[in-house]
């Protein structure tokens, strides 16, 4: 293995874990929404994520239709 072997595996593994916290932060933002939407628990609106089969898809889902609603900086959860 050369230098330039290694250099490759450890980027693809950087890329790899950063997608998959992109992926967790999107999902913990999911349930957030949930909670606050339906007045719930964070294991509950867990829970009912978890319930789809992709709840990757669906935590973006939620996500971007939070974000099409909000009103860019004047919107306290904007951030």
């Amino acid at each position: 293995m050369t230098a330039q072997d290694g250099t490759a595996s450890c980027d693809t593994a950087a890329r790899g874990m950063l997608v998959r916290v992109q992926l967790r932060s999107v999902l913990r933002e999911a349930v957030g929404v949930l909670q606050v939407q339906y007045a719930c628990t964070e294991n509950q609106a867990s829970a009912d994520l978890r319930h789809h089969h992709d709840h990757d898809a669906e935590a973006a889902r939620v996500i971007a239709a939070v974000d099409a609603d909000a009103r860019g900086r004047s919107d306290p959860d904007w951030d």
